[in-house]
């Protein structure tokens, strides 16, 4: 998750003379915390309007800026927004990593077999049944995880590669010797007992069957072999695709599908442009959801970002913040929020409308630092900021519109994406293959581990390799 005190000593001086200059000037005096306080809070004090309205408490409200707390006013039209290119902030050649770098481990006596075909919705579906299980002395239950692998080439190393599940990346202080990790095609190596998804059995781990839900005919375009030549224009095919013949919820909930199992989660706060993001395959909250963002835009949809933070812990934690984004629904005139992230989307209701619903108690983290020791989504955005990918509106906060958070995100133009030079969508092989990790502890959803439970003793079974025909669709 994104600190989002993002404040640096240039916007610290900003805001002091806006700050400054607000207190000076009596024509701003009547209307400086105009945006925070409606009628029912008339006459009360910029600090005691705000503690009511958002029942924060005193320490809490400190910890806000003057710009969070809306004593900055913030004016500015929305400009016109624009897609920059890649800054090569990832490494061009990460297929440069021995893939199997962790075959001394692999264990013949494994054995499964899996099977892979198109449902009615030309969803892919996979399912593994083990035949022979892992014969070790160690005492206690093994358990299995079947880890699939989708791609357009047999070497299983294109942007488009597609993982199941999604395992998250290494931290190497925690590694025991045993080696609890597998190497993915961009070398990074994965945990075997950590994930993204959140339906995850604390006792089984994961399902040995799934289905793939977004339409596989992106598998049919051909993808640069160099990097550095996928632009926004191959971003814009894969969103076309998966937008075909959909309502604009099924579409971002396509883009979102693809795209969490193609990327890794990790801690890196590097700022990068969206197409970056695909293109390093590590990625933060903030990363990931402004990507499905954008390629939703991409599709005639309309996105925002939303950050928020319990203000009680960003002086004890400094991850404790997050982000999302909001997508805008013409027919209801709600946003509902899309988390890639937490695997979490609600229909017609906002980051503002968390407080009053079931969301605001469910438990997205473990930290020690919180009250309870269980963070959950609602104390995640206690206070949020809203800001636009592309920049045609500059970062603004619940302090500054207040009274009317929905409206953020509605007067600018969507961008007219460029396609760009069409792939060529001629692949006519899809590829999918699977293996056996067996694991004394079973894959968790993030950080929440049954007790002490972490590594252990690994093995994993040779790769199966199965194919698809794409040319009969």
């Amino acid at each position: 998750m994104m600190p989002s005190k993002d404040f640096g000593p240039l916007s610290f001086v900003v805001i002091l003379m806006a700050s400054m200059l607000a207190l000076a000037t009596p024509a701003m005096s009547g209307n400086k915390f105009a945006t925070t306080c409606d009628a029912s809070f008339k006459g009360d004090s910029p600090k005691e309007c705000f503690m009511k309205k958002f029942n924060f408490s005193g320490d809490e409200y400190e910890q806000l800026t003057d710009r969070e707390k809306g004593l900055i006013e913030i004016r500015m039209e929305p400009r016109a927004g624009r897609l920059n290119p890649h800054n090569k902030t990832y490494d061009p050649s990460p297929q440069t990593v021995n893939y199997y770098g962790y075959e001394s481990v692999k264990d013949k006596s494994i054995d499964f077999t899996f099977n892979a075909s198109l449902n009615d919705k030309k969803f892919l579906n996979l399912g593994s049944t083990i035949t022979q299980e892992f014969l070790s002395n160690t005492k206690g239950p093994i358990h299995y995880t079947i880890y699939y692998e989708v791609d357009n080439t047999e070497s299983f190393n294109s942007a488009l590669t597609y993982r199941y599940p999604n395992l998250r990346p290494v931290n190497r202080t925690k590694l025991t010797k045993n080696g609890a990790d597998i190497t993915n095609y961009s070398g990074v190596e994965l945990n075997v007992t950590s994930s993204s998804i959140r339906k995850i059995s604390q006792d089984r781990g994961l399902v040995s069957t799934v289905t793939i839900p977004f339409n596989h005919n992106i598998f049919k375009l051909a993808v640069p072999t160099n990097r550095n030549n996928i632009d926004y224009g191959f971003l814009y095919e894969l969103a076309q695709i998966l937008n075909k013949k959909n309502s604009p919820n099924e579409t971002v909930n396509q883009i979102s599908s693809f795209l969490k199992m193609n990327l890794m989660w990790g801690t890196d706060h590097t700022a990068r442009s969206p197409l970056d993001s695909f293109l390093s395959k590590i990625v933060e909250c903030g990363h990931m959801n402004s990507l499905v963002g954008v390629m939703f835009e991409m599709t005639g949809g309309r996105f925002r970002y939303v950050s928020g933070h319990d203000p009680y812990l960003r002086p004890l934690q400094s991850n404790a913040g997050h982000s999302l984004i909001e997508v805008y629904s013409k027919e209801s005139k709600k946003w509902s929020i899309i988390d890639t992230y937490l695997d979490i989307f609600t229909k017609n209701i906002s980051a503002a409308d968390i407080s009053k619903s079931a969301y605001k108690d469910l438990p997205v983290l473990h930290s020690k630092n919180d009250r309870d020791g269980i963070l959950t989504f609602g104390e995640l955005f206690r206070f949020r900021k809203y800001g636009d990918v592309l920049k045609r509106r500059p970062s603004t906060s619940m302090g500054d519109i207040s009274n009317n958070e929905s409206s953020y995100g509605l007067n600018w133009e969507l961008t007219k994406f460029n396609p760009g030079t069409k792939s060529d969508s001629s692949n006519k092989t899809l590829y999918i293959r699977a293996r056996v990790i067996a694991s004394k502890c079973p894959i968790r959803y993030l950080d929440n581990k049954k007790g002490s439970c972490f590594g252990g003793i690994v093995s994993y079974s040779d790769w199966k390799v199965k194919t698809i025909d794409l040319t009969k669709d």
